[in-house]
């Protein structure tokens, strides 16, 4: 969620791309609002239009969490979100490639919390890789797993809310151990 340019016209397209739920939500897909890119926004002084300022213009309460599903970083998008986080929360899966990219110094080691998606504890190698992560990681991976799980696909196709699909299932209970965890975390104060 970038803006191209810094005006008022600009906040006003990406207010009218705003989609709510009935809880009150609001999703601004990326995309939507023809003036939203993949690169920093220029300000007069031609630095980038930090991801905090363009947030300013939604004129949000004080108390609104902010979710930015951002690529992996290196990448502009993901370093604009990091920039403007209080918390960033980095989603692995349990596989040697993940495991491969700790060591990379984008990576965010440091600044940022961890968790495990996709976690079949069946298999072997993703249980070994899940006990090197923690190793690896320490106190920064949560101990808090998204576990493969068919109901969020379904949901999907459903085109429904995995919560309002299937809520006893194991990844719906996953998602809401996470929530809860990272709440409490949010009530600490920030990480990074």
């Amino acid at each position: 969620m970038v803006c191209s340019e810094h005006t008022s016209t600009d906040a006003d397209v990406a207010a009218r791309s705003v989609l709510s739920n009935s809880d009150g939500i609001r999703f601004l897909p990326f995309g939507v609002a023809p003036t939203l890119g993949t690169t920093a926004a220029p300000t007069p002084t031609g630095q980038p239009m930090q991801l905090r300022e363009i947030l300013d213009r939604f004129a949000l309460p004080e108390n609104a969490v902010v979710l930015v599903d951002a690529p992996r970083r290196p990448s502009p998008l993901a370093d604009l979100a990091v920039a403007a986080a209080d918390r960033v929360v980095h989603v692995w899966r349990a596989d040697l490639v993940s495991y491969a990219r700790l060591t990379d110094p984008a990576s965010g080691l440091g600044e940022t919390v961890h968790v495990i998606n996709l976690m079949d504890p069946t298999r072997r190698l993703q249980t070994d890789v899940h006990a090197m992560m923690r190793h690896r990681l320490g106190e920064q991976l949560l101990p808090q797993l998204i576990h493969r799980d068919e109901a969020l696909p379904e949901s999907v196709a459903a085109n429904r809310n995995p919560f309002d699909y299937a809520p006893r299932s194991r990844s719906v209970q996953d998602l809401m151990a996470l929530a809860i965890a990272l709440a409490g975390d949010a009530e600490q104060g920030p990480r990074s």
